[in-house]
């Protein structure tokens, strides 16, 4: 991973004698994050879950088509375990759903392209992301078999690197797609793909995925001229 972030250094300095042109602003928008989790190399499936990303971004131009974005973001993310029923031996065994919830401090570091179209531009690009877990938690929804009903239970995670904890260091890659209005305005797309397993159990292997849709304002002029 350090190679990556390597890379994207060097391309910065490699380009400063460029004229450039720093821009910044909110961006905030939908994270649709999920779970890629295995065990003994069997994977299991998990179902998306919604959350919010918020943050600031900085856009630096070194001309009118080739820029570094900069950020920092609150992002939630996590999965939904879809329970089951199932009857064996006259009973009748329950699993409920099991939603995971992690909120994650994240720092994007991305190279983008830009082209018009229209009034405005599209741009593509991708780079890579680092993120700190500040919290998490499980939450068992309640169900009832008969005469017997079992409350929603929700534990905290923890963080550290015992076996019982998760690692808060989360990092990966990330490709992204938009269009960027004249005044500021943006709408984009991304995906994230991480690449640290975050489990401490060598048996164990948890990835985190994120699907993202947002909006945002970037501040300090229009397009670079």
């Amino acid at each position: 991973m350090k190679y990556v972030f390597m890379l994207l250094f060097l391309s910065t300095i490699s380009c400063a004698t460029v004229r450039a042109q720093w821009r910044f602003g909110p961006e905030a928008g939908l994270n649709e994050s999920n779970i890629r989790q295995s065990v003994q190399g069997l994977y299991s499936p998990n179902n998306l879950l919604p959350g919010l990303k918020a943050g600031a971004l900085a856009d630096y131009e070194y001309n009118d088509h080739l820029a570094l974005q900069l950020g920092a973001f609150y992002a939630a993310a996590g999965c939904i375990t879809p329970g089951s029923n199932t009857y064996s031996y006259g009973q009748t065994i329950i699993v409920p759903n099991i939603t995971q919830t992690l909120n994650y401090i994240q720092v994007p570091v991305q190279l983008v392209y830009k082209a018009g179209l229209g009034s405005g531009r599209v741009f593509v690009g991708g780079g890579a992301y680092a993120g700190w877990a500040l919290s998490g938690s499980i939450k068992k929804e309640a169900y009832s078999i008969g005469a017997y009903a079992a409350p929603t239970i929700t534990t905290t995670d923890k963080f550290g690197s015992d076996t019982a904890s998760y690692k808060a260091l989360d990092y990966g890659l990330q490709v992204l797609a938009g269009y960027e209005f004249p005044r500021g305005f943006f709408i984009k797309g991304a995906y994230s793909y991480g690449l640290c397993n975050y489990s401490n159990l060598s048996s164990k292997t948890l990835n985190n995925t994120c699907i993202y849709i947002g909006i945002g304002y970037l501040f300090g002029g229009q397009f670079y001229r």
